[in-house]
């Protein structure tokens, strides 16, 4: 129990270092996209950290949870989670190339491709030195719509 009890203390001091903004102001990659994404710029945004928490806090009692609470490592964790979300669920993506300030969605095939590292906030090619994508983010409505497959006990 003790270890459970220092596993989650563990997560949620990794959870408090990464800020729920990470441009500063009001988060809203389709604010900067082109094309028919420019017609969501009043969706809410939620950063893929934060949408991997409140899916893993929807899954704790079945097997999608006990396999995330299995890895090493809180980032761990998040990233299995965000993994989840994006690659299994196939819920749209959106991020930013650095050094590129503007977001835009992600194509299915580099979501695939890549790997999500650091707690579920950057997009990696195998083997890089930098990360493809940053900031990296989902519409919080495509997660509500999809809440009951998120949470089911199908992995």
């Amino acid at each position: 129990m003790a270890k459970i009890r220092d596993w989650l203390w563990a997560l949620r001091r990794a959870l408090r270092k990464s800020p729920a903004d990470p441009a500063g102001g009001e988060f809203s990659p389709a604010a900067n996209e082109t094309g028919p994404g420019r017609q969501a710029q009043s969706e809410k945004w939620e950063p893929l950290p934060q949408a991997a928490r409140r899916v893993l806090g929807g899954n704790m009692d079945n097997l999608i949870g006990e396999m995330a609470l299995s890895e090493p490592s809180p980032e761990d964790t998040l990233n299995f989670m965000g993994t989840w979300i994006v690659q299994t669920k196939r819920i749209p993506l959106y991020g930013r190339r650095p050094p590129s300030q503007l977001y835009a969605r992600i194509p299915v095939e580099d979501v695939q491709r890549l790997v999500l590292k650091g707690g579920a906030k950057e997009l990696w090619q195998f083997q890089a030195r930098r990360p493809t994508y940053v900031d990296l983010a989902v519409a919080q409505g495509a997660i509500d719509d999809n809440w009951d497959a998120l949470c089911s006990e199908e992995p």
